[in-house]
């Protein structure tokens, strides 16, 4: 309803109505909006997932307006594509799903150049780096000093930073790539197991 919502309002702000589907597609207003979305998308107005998610409620609406007669449009108001989606379980099975998609679409996928990790969550520059060590050393522990190094420095996840036993420490092994750094294995086949 959140997205019915943002595309009623935006039927008002352009003065536009929800039923109208002129011959020439450039003109059609499912496809204005769907324009509107895409320069929000570049200004950072909204999330990609969520333009794309408004766009499916937008057609699972006129869908249902269509099955019910409450429109009765002269011309297509899209065109229906059929997408064949690859999915694999654990054991290795692949299997195609055939799935129903328009020309409306806005692919839910992130921009090409930007560097995705779990969550959404986006790297913290190098400067900001230095900004929050900087301030944990004015600040914070000297704990919490090691455990944000080890965390940009490394990677790691925070229950693999939190999670290393003593022994882990005794049984590093000097890196052969850097010096003054040390190795310490970690995961469950660790000894001691160090577990994320």
């Amino acid at each position: 309803m959140t997205h019915l919502l943002a595309y009623a309002k935006w039927l008002e702000e352009t003065d536009t109505s929800w039923w109208h589907f002129p011959a020439e597609k450039e003109k059609r207003y499912l496809f204005l909006y769907r324009s509107f979305l895409i320069r929000e998308i570049g200004a950072g107005g909204i999330n990609r997932r969520t333009a794309a998610s408004r766009i499916r409620a937008i057609v699972q609406f006129y869908r249902w307006a269509n099955t019910h007669r409450l429109i009765s449009p002269e011309w297509p108001m899209w065109e229906d594509r059929h997408i064949g989606v690859r999915v694999s379980t654990d054991f290795g099975f692949e299997r195609t799903i055939l799935k129903l998609s328009t020309d409306l679409r806005i692919p839910a996928r992130p921009a090409p150049c930007s560097i995705a990790l779990e969550d959404n969550l986006v790297p913290v520059s190098a400067d900001d780096q230095e900004s929050i060590q900087a301030y944990a050393q004015q600040h914070g522990t000297e704990e919490l000093q090691l455990f944000l190094s080890l965390g940009f420095r490394t990677g790691l996840r925070l229950g693999t930073i939190s999670d290393p036993k003593i022994q882990t420490l005794y049984r590093a092994t000097p890196d052969p790539n850097m010096t003054g750094f040390m190795r310490i294995s970690v995961g469950p086949r660790a000894q001691p197991p160090v577990l994320d």
